[in-house]
């Protein structure tokens, strides 16, 4: 949830912030599609420091050649993803290693509330908890510096350059969870943000932007007219 908060003496709503929201949504849906497998980008320092880190928490003797997480897991953890594995055959009749896009929540009981990516197509909401999000086709789950490609973090060298900024240089997987805390998509904010901008102006003629006005013209459907600010609704 989103809150703009605005001045009703010194600002004037120019345009509906839900109506542009849904516009802009609409043409980044259409030119921005990414699948769950594409933020599972960990190098293999990312792999070995969460898999030497979790061993050691749970006193189970590391094993750096190992294909396969299954091993650092607990007892209801390997129980939770039996019963993903077991849900995921009994409902699309194939094994779910072979579903690259397969992301699981372990940190719910998968008999009451099953938390994944089947259905979706969608890396279920990240918690603060301890829970893990298991990729059955990697045999592991998402390590923080994932999470944060998630995010919208430019952790990795395609993602900066894109954004322009340089590259985030997280090793310590401890400082990645502090980074990415309970945020929100970095993307996100931004947009939000921009239609804050370009929603509202100052009530002086003199520093009103025609600039301004003139873009969230450009960024409405050209065959629909953005809705006039009800004064009241103002806050």
């Amino acid at each position: 949830m989103y809150i703009i908060m605005a001045h009703k003496q010194r600002t004037k709503q120019k345009f509906d912030v839900n109506a542009l929201f849904k516009s802009v949504s609409a043409v980044i849906r259409r030119l921005v599609q990414t699948k769950p497998s594409d933020y599972m980008g960990a190098s293999e320092i990312d792999l070995n420091l969460e898999s030497q880190h979790v061993a050691r928490v749970r006193s189970t003797v590391h094993r750096p050649r190992a294909r396969s997480w299954v091993y650092l897991l607990n007892k209801r953890e390997r129980k939770a993803l039996e019963v993903i594995v077991d849900n995921y055959y009994q409902k699309y009749s194939q094994d779910a290693v072979y579903n690259p896009d397969l992301v699981a929540f372990l940190g719910d009981n998968p008999k009451k509330r099953l938390c994944w990516s089947a259905v979706s197509r969608k890396i279920p909401t990240l918690r603060r908890n301890a829970g893990k999000m298991f990729v059955p086709s990697l045999r592991r789950w998402m390590v923080p510096k994932e999470k944060l490609l998630l995010m919208g973090f430019p952790v990795v060298p395609s993602v900066a350059m894109s954004m322009g900024v340089p590259v985030l240089a997280i090793t310590d997987n401890r400082r990645a969870s502090y980074v990415a805390g309970n945020c929100m998509h970095f993307s996100c904010v931004l947009l939000i943000q921009f239609l804050a901008l370009v929603c509202f102006q100052p009530c002086t003629p003199m520093q009103a932007s025609r600039s301004i006005a003139g873009l969230g013209n450009f960024l409405l459907d050209s065959d629909s007219e953005a809705p006039e600010a009800d004064e009241s609704e103002l806050s």
